[in-house]
C-alpha cells in the first residue's frame, strides 16, 4: 500500500478544509474542480450540524476507520494542463507519474506536500461499477459535485459497505432542502439503465434496513427518520417511473448476465 495512505491521519474537518482550499485555488485560476466522494458528502451536510455529527459519529463506529485518506474531485479533461498548474505549480503537490501518464486523460492523482493525503481527480465521468457522465454539470453547484450526481456516485456501487450506506442516508436526510428538480436527473438515468437501476434499488433497500436498525431513541433518530422517509420516496418513485425500451430489453436478461462493471483500483 502506498506510504501516503499508510500515514494518512488527517481529521475529517481538516480534510474538508483542504478540499475547500483546493477548490478555491482552482476557482481563482479559472479551473473547474468540484469535491466528490466522502468529503463531498461531508461538504453537502456541513451546514446541517445534526446530520454532520450523525455522519461522523457513525463513521467512527463502522467497520472501516473514520479517517479519510484522500479527497475525491471531479474535473474536465480539457483542463488537465491547468489542473497540473493548480496542484504542482500553485499548491506544490506531487503528481503520480505512473497514473497521470497512463490514465491522465480520465484520472489524475496528486500527493499533498506533507504526505498526509492524496487527491484523486476524475475527469468528465465517474466510471466505476456504473458510469456517471458529468460533462457540462460541474457548474451547477460549488464547491461540491452537484447533489444528484453525488448521490448517484453512491448508488452506483455494486458492493456497498457500511460507510457507503451512511453516506446515502446522510445525503437523503437533507433531500427535503434541495431544489425539487434534483430527482429528475436520477430518474432519467436509472430508468434507461437496468443494471444501474438494479444496484440502486438494492442499495436503497439496504440503506433503509440500516436506518431502521439505527433507531434507538437517541438524538440521531430525527436524522435517521428523515433519511428513511426519503429512501422510501426515492425507491417508490424509481419503481413507478416509466422505463425505456432499452431498460426493458436488458431487464429480460436479468441477473443471469453480469450487470455491473468490475473495477480495478489504479491507485492501490
Amino acid at each position: 500500500m502506498n506510504s501516503v495512505t499508510d500515514k494518512a491521519r488527517v481529521s475529517p474537518e481538516e480534510m474538508l478544509k483542504s478540499a475547500w482550499t483546493i477548490a478555491e485555488t482552482a476557482k481563482e485560476m479559472g479551473v473547474t474542480l468540484r469535491i466528490a466522494g466522502g468529503i463531498g458528502v461531508l461538504e453537502v451536510v456541513e451546514s446541517e450540524p445534526d446530520v454532520f455529527a450523525f455522519l461522523l459519529k457513525h463513521r467512527s463506529t463502522a467497520k472501516a476507520d473514520v479517517k479519510f485518506v484522500d479527497i475525491d474531485m471531479a474535473g474536465y479533461s480539457k483542463e488537465t494542463k491547468k489542473i497540473n498548474e493548480v496542484f504542482m505549480g500553485r499548491l506544490h503537490f506531487a503528481g503520480d507519474k505512473i497514473v497521470n501518464s497512463l490514465f491522465g486523460d480520465t484520472r489524475r492523482i496528486y500527493y499533498d506536500p506533507t504526505g498526509a493525503f492524496h487527491v484523486d481527480i476524475f475527469l468528465d465521468k465517474l466510471d466505476f461499477n456504473h458510469q456517471i457522465d458529468f460533462r457540462g454539470r460541474l457548474e451547477l453547484e460549488y464547491p461540491n459535485l452537484n447533489y444528484p450526481d453525488l448521490l448517484l456516485s453512491k448508488l452506483q456501487i455494486h458492493q456497498t459497505n457500511e460507510k457507503d450506506l451512511l453516506d446515502i442516508l446522510a445525503l437523503l436526510s437533507v433531500a427535503g432542502r434541495r431544489i425539487p428538480m434534483w430527482k429528475e436527473r436520477i430518474l432519467r438515468i436509472l430508468t434507461d439503465d437496468w443494471g444501474f437501476y438494479y444496484d440502486s434499488i438494492r442499495n436503497l433497500e439496504h440503506a433503509g434496513q440500516q436506518a431502521r436498525a439505527m433507531l434507538s431513541g437517541s438524538s440521531d433518530d430525527e436524522v435517521v427518520q428523515k433519511a428513511e422517509i426519503e429512501v422510501a420516496k426515492l425507491r417508490g418513485d424509481l419503481e413507478s417511473a416509466p422505463k425505456t425500451k432499452k431498460w426493458y430489453k436488458r431487464m429480460k436478461k436479468g441477473t443471469e448476465k453480469q450487470w455491473w462493471k468490475d473495477v480495478e483500483d489504479v491507485f492501490r
